[in-house]
């Protein structure tokens, strides 16, 4: 059989349509489970089937996976071949200059964006993402469409003023309109972990045939499985490098995490999980006396401080304990802020919620406090890069974490102690103030 392989939109279609074990084959490897199997009526309603089994259809982005398949399975069964009909071709001749200012990793990412014909790219949270991406689009130099997932990250990408590129949000109800999507040379997706959201997924999917689709994250792997999707969307990984390489380069600064010990009043056995964070989190006296006191000491020592929290009302409250010190400079920032465009390098200590979690740069902060507890991968890797941007004295930044021991809490601590001390050093807080005066 000699099966041919096309591209239609960015959806690949493969003829005659694949039976048997080869159709079973390519069912299963694009495939993922939801999480929350367990809970659901009909277990099969946690499948994710990606190829359309009856029409041999599948998201392009995909086809390193189909290759494989196919490379294996003509191999094995003589008589079998396959052929890809589409063959992506830059119109113009790309001028690829390697003397342009940015650091040997960004134009290695460039130069794999350019290479590849698109596909994602994987940098640490304040290795200079958007500035990479910029400089890909400069060289490119053709009709763009940028998506992000929120208007603050909008705005910065509109700062840079670069013609011919189109700035929007995912959710933007235009992006809908017949034929927008086809009108892009170029569609990237910053933040591109978002990508497998239904919304983002389905712009994706309805560029045309020649397009050339980027996503660049810091965090290219979900929780709930779903980066199989994302790679359908935008395709695979062509570059990546890690965190622990680039503070070893001296692109990113080092970190010291300190554990903090709070008292609790409660183990927390007979509650349910909003009621154990409110109690222990949000109107724990005596844990939030202790980030007080500590991006106090640390203000006082000169450092700058973000101290992220997962909800209003937790923020409220450790602004009031703070305001209470008129020498130190306080602010609170969270989605109803409306002076979020200001010089926030003015301040001492910055109380932020998730609006922080992406997007911001903010190479002053040298100390962060999770104040928020959470269990999510993506957001602690997100927030740590908040202060692992290089400083000027060479200082290594210090994050501050809690050991929280009630039900549920205790988990998420461990998880995240786990995934931090992969990359930093850890110290319990009684070794603090010896590392301070070091």
């Amino acid at each position: 059989m000699d099966y041919i392989i096309s591209k239609h939109g960015n959806w690949g279609q493969i003829f005659p349509v694949p039976e048997g074990k080869l159709a079973t084959t390519l069912d299963k490897y694009m495939s993922y489970e939801r999480p929350g199997k367990q809970f659901m009526p009909n277990p099969e309603w946690a499948m994710v089937r990606l190829y359309k089994s009856k029409t041999g259809r599948f998201p392009f982005g995909l086809l390193y996976i189909v290759k494989a398949i196919f490379e294996k399975y003509c191999n094995s069964i003589p008589g079998n071949s396959y052929k890809i009909n589409y063959l992506p071709i830059l119109d113009k001749h790309v001028a690829y200059d390697p003397m342009r200012s940015l650091r040997p990793y960004q134009l290695e990412a460039v130069h794999s964006l350019i290479l590849n014909y698109g596909g994602i790219i994987v940098l640490p949270t304040g290795s200079g993402k958007t500035l990479t991406l910029i400089e890909y689009l400069k060289i490119m130099n053709m009709k763009t469409l940028v998506l992000v997932p929120t208007i603050d990250i909008r705005r910065q990408w509109e700062e840079y003023n670069l013609p011919n590129v189109t700035i929007s949000t995912y959710q933007n109800p235009k992006l809908k309109l017949k034929g927008v999507m086809e009108s892009y040379a170029i569609v990237v997706c910053d933040e591109c972990h978002h990508a497998s959201a239904k919304t983002i997924y389905n712009l994706a999917m309805s560029t045309r045939t020649d397009a050339i689709l980027v996503g660049c994250s810091a965090t290219i792997q979900r929780e709930d499985g779903e980066d199989l999707k994302v790679y359908g969307a935008l395709g695979r990984i062509i570059y990546k490098i890690g965190r622990k390489e680039l503070i070893a380069q001296g692109y990113l600064a080092n970190a010291r995490v300190i554990y903090l010990k709070p008292r609790f009043q409660t183990d927390g056995k007979y509650m349910d999980y909003q009621k154990v964070y409110n109690l222990e989190i949000v109107h724990n006296d005596y844990r939030n006396q202790l980030i007080v006191t500590t991006a106090v000491d640390d203000a006082l020592n000169q450092r700058k401080i973000l101290i992220l929290v997962s909800t209003i009302e937790h923020g409220e409250i450790l602004l009031g304990k703070l305001e209470q010190f008129k020498d130190i400079k306080t602010i609170f920032m969270n989605g109803k802020s409306k002076d979020r465009d200001q010089d926030m390098s003015k301040w001492d200590i910055i109380i932020a919620t998730s609006i922080y979690d992406e997007g911001y740069n903010l190479p002053s902060l040298d100390t962060l406090i999770l104040a928020g507890s959470g269990k999510s991968k993506i957001k602690v890797t997100q927030r740590v890069g908040r202060v692992l941007r290089v400083k000027a004295d060479g200082r290594t930044a210090i994050i501050y974490d809690f050991i929280d021991t009630p039900k549920f809490l205790r988990q998420q601590y461990q998880n995240r102690r786990k995934q931090l001390g992969e990359e930093f050093e850890i110290f319990e807080g009684y070794e603090q103030r010896k590392l301070l005066e070091d």
